[in-house]
């Protein structure tokens, strides 16, 4: 039943240049619906004015924001989420996220989940052969450490990119 969603879906691309040309008439678009991971797409974005990251993948997000930082295009991140409980829509959740170089950065804003990336890195295989232990639960303790850690980590990679940003407004190659 998926596969024949697949096919007879459009994809979102296409309805995101038919709505922005409902929106202006003298506006020019280029659309890929290949993933955005791929070198030779990820080449089409360095250059454009502006990014729409409509991505499925967390890897697209890391890939996306450098693009932004480094060659100054900003981006808007556009999502949404539909939650299905026993066939019936139980909840819809959309998103917009603004980020330009040197504010909104996806990283900083903790919007690019380590865990997730390297869900997405690796294979099934791979992750089960990587699990030590199965099923158990951290202690308070240790979760309490780990979480501080991680928000000095966020807090410190916040501050880096700050900077960055203060250091491209002056003109200055990164």
């Amino acid at each position: 039943m998926q596969r024949l969603g697949t096919r007879l879906a459009t994809p979102k691309v296409k309805i995101a240049a038919r709505v922005a040309r409902q929106a202006s008439k003298s506006v020019r678009i280029t659309t890929d619906p290949r993933s955005v991971v791929d070198a030779d797409v990820a080449v089409l974005l360095t250059d454009c004015d502006h990014i729409f990251l409509a991505a499925d993948s967390a890897l697209a997000r890391p890939l996306v924001n450098s693009i932004t930082h480094q060659y100054l295009i900003p981006n808007t991140q556009v999502g949404s989420k539909v939650t299905v409980i026993e066939g019936q829509i139980a909840d819809i959740f959309s998103v917009s996220r603004m980020s330009s170089p040197g504010n909104g950065c996806l990283r900083c804003n903790g919007l690019i989940p380590a865990w997730r990336l390297t869900e997405e890195a690796t294979s099934e295989i791979q992750r089960r052969r990587q699990r030590l232990v199965v099923h158990v639960t951290l202690p308070a303790a240790l979760r309490r450490r780990r979480e501080r850690s991680r928000t000095e980590r966020d807090h410190s990679q916040r501050r880096r990119c700050i900077t960055r940003g203060r250091r491209l407004a002056r003109g200055h190659r990164l």
